[in-house]
């Protein structure tokens, strides 16, 4: 038996031993015949407890995690009853046999609120029904069945707290003086949460720094409007500088805290400062 044959041989033992019978297929490399993970849920009344009859209509995200480390959001909508599989996603990043994956789940159902109340935020599972599932090795597709009565929560998957920091720039035309701050989410015309204070004096390192206690939801359209009152007069006018600051929200670029320099590049946002 020569070189050859021996070097053959053991290639082949070395594929079998690493995963010739998991069926993994050749995933994980994201290129051709590259295998990706869909996540369900159960639209079919004979096969379990379907989503549909309490969630139609209902947004659902789903986040893929490899370990502790969120590499995927998706967001769908449940589909009407009688439809199966009552929503589908389909993860973006290539499927890994080394991962060990987990899908939290979120549907924005806001049971026992009273709308606008809740709308786009991830709240108890009481009021929002979540759950997180281990997917098995080697499965590309999985179904879930609806279990209301064994839920949990997910929202810190989903969910990122913002520190708003105003950098030095800020002391140097508004020591002393007093700034609102306030977390808008989209279009709305009204503020999820508005906190205050004063700019530091000249020099100071930060200038100001203000936490939102209302948690941002990755993915989703936020900004911070925000209006010094430059001329003490305790309303905001056209004189004040204010400004709209657009939040990264991205599951790639998303950060708990976002510093903003100064700047005369100006926006109107006395509105939400009545």
């Amino acid at each position: 038996m020569n070189k050859t044959t021996l070097l053959s041989i053991a290639s082949a033992a070395l594929l079998a031993a690493c995963g010739g019978s998991t069926g993994y297929g050749s995933g994980g490399g994201g290129g051709a015949g590259a295998q990706y993970i869909t996540f369900q849920g159960n639209g079919n009344a004979g096969a379990g407890a379907v989503f549909n009859g309490p969630h139609a209509g209902q947004t659902v995200r789903a986040a893929l995690l490899d370990g502790p480390t969120v590499i995927d959001i998706q967001k769908t909508v449940i589909a009407a009853t009688g439809t199966d599989p009552a929503f589908s996603v389909t993860f973006a990043p290539a499927y890994d046999p080394y991962g060990v994956y987990t899908v939290d789940y979120w549907i924005d159902s806001n049971f026992g609120l009273i709308s606008p109340a809740g709308v786009g935020e991830c709240d108890p599972p009481a009021n929002d029904h979540q759950w997180s599932v281990a997917i098995p090795a080697g499965r590309m597709t999985y179904t879930d069945v609806h279990r209301p009565g064994s839920t949990t929560s997910v929202c810190s998957t989903f969910t990122f707290p913002l520190t708003f920091v105003g950098d030095t720039s800020f002391t140097g035309p508004h020591p002393g003086q007093a700034f609102k701050a306030a977390l808008v989410r989209g279009s709305d015309t009204s503020a999820e949460e508005t906190l205050s204070g004063t700019v530091a004096a000249s020099g100071a390192v930060p200038a100001f720094s203000v936490t939102f206690t209302h948690a941002l939801v990755i993915g989703e359209p936020y900004s911070v409007k925000l209006w010094i009152d430059s001329n003490a007069s305790g309303a905001c006018d056209p004189a004040d500088h204010q400004w709209s600051v657009n939040i990264p929200t991205a599951l790639a670029s998303h950060a708990s805290t976002f510093t903003y320099a100064h700047n005369t590049t100006f926006t109107s946002v006395c509105s939400f400062f009545p």
